[in-house]
């Protein structure tokens, strides 16, 4: 028979004869298509693993870089202030930290059930709340 001919199988049904077989339905039996589409899928979620950790560790290092960059500027600054007699400027600046990290750990306690919370973290935000009793700000218009 040649090819695209028509053959005959009854009244109303025909079929097409190319005698052509496509070579991957014997090349790629169902056990190895299976371990292909594995294969491929374990490939996709490493490479997808590894693109978002770099993405991820990136953007990541920018915020801690930002985060120490500020502590660093804080910490020379009240420093200076201590070196050159300024301590009353650098008890304000040290204060004002104090009341924003005083802020920071309070709400992120108050996000943590209190049988999960640490003793010790509630323990140092007391203190912290004892010498604001004791020491007042004015703010920072002081």
């Amino acid at each position: 028979m040649m090819f695209g001919e028509m053959i005959s199988s009854g009244e109303n049904h025909f079929a097409v004869s190319t005698g052509w077989v496509p070579v991957y339905s014997r090349a790629v039996s169902k056990p190895r298509a299976y371990l292909l589409f594995v294969c491929a899928l374990i490939i996709g979620a490493i490479s997808g693993g590894l693109v978002t950790s770099r993405w991820y560790r990136q953007h990541i290092s920018r915020l801690w870089a930002d985060s120490a960059a500020t502590q660093v500027e804080k910490d020379h600054t009240t420093l200076y202030y201590f070196r050159t007699g300024e301590t009353n400027k650098a008890v304000q600046l040290v204060e004002i930290d104090l009341d924003g990290q005083m802020a920071v750990l309070d709400s992120m306690l108050k996000q943590i059930p209190v049988a999960r919370q640490d003793t010790n973290e509630v323990v140092i935000l007391e203190r912290a709340r004892e010498y604001r009793k004791v020491f007042p700000t004015e703010g920072m218009g002081r």
